[in-house]
């Protein structure tokens, strides 16, 4: 059902996420914050140290299991209402983004420069609604086959009521793509099926 992909995902590689590191800690001072990355059985442990809100440093091992020390600027936007937000600067094009990424032995870049295209992408209509299905189970702290979650502590009712709204939506449309896929494939079978008929049949009569 997926299509074959063209470029490594943004799952193949290590990220980075300001928002979460702004959740985790005050940075706008000096902190150090702990990153565990996990890849199915492959672990990896990130250490950020944030100097004065202007830049990180970020500590951790490569693909090749050398240890790597980076520096990555801080930008800072203000929003429209009210306080300011935190950007990474990508350290090759020198774009704002909220995520960087290391894939490989390469240093952490936006996703543009590190050549990486969201898993979804690559994926049919049922896996991306499948995709966000997950995501939003994440975000609510909700397992599959539990009852309808409570709200986590700490998010507010709006943040709630919009991501359990988008899985809802994401939920339906995982359905629609799975009936559409059924039907084509009941339809391949048949072909299949009046295609073996109308080769065997002659045979037969003969």
């Amino acid at each position: 059902m997926s299509r074959e992909r063209e470029h490594s995902t943004t799952d193949d590689a290590l990220d980075l996420d300001v928002r979460l590191l702004r959740r985790a800690g005050d940075l706008g001072g000096d902190h150090k914050v702990v990153v565990r990355w996990t890849r199915g059985e492959s672990v990896n442990i990130v250490g950020v140290t944030v100097l004065g809100g202007e830049a990180a440093l970020v500590f951790y091992r490569d693909e090749r299991g050398e240890a790597t020390t980076e520096r990555i600027g801080i930008e800072w936007t203000f929003c429209n209402f009210g306080g300011e937000r935190p950007w990474w600067t990508c350290a090759h094009c020198g774009r704002r983004c909220a995520i960087v990424y290391a894939a490989g032995a390469g240093p952490f870049m936006c996703r543009l420069c590190a050549n990486l295209t969201y898993t979804t992408a690559a994926s049919d209509a049922y896996t991306r609604a499948n995709y966000r299905i997950k995501k939003r189970r994440e975000r609510l702290g909700w397992e599959r086959g539990a009852p309808s979650p409570s709200k986590p502590k700490g998010m507010h009712w709006r943040t709630w009521d919009r991501l359990f709204d988008e899985f809802l939506v994401a939920d339906r449309m995982e359905s629609a793509a799975l009936g559409t896929w059924m039907e084509c494939m009941h339809r391949e079978i048949g072909r299949i099926a009046r295609r073996v008929d109308d080769e065997i049949a002659p045979k037969l009569e003969i």
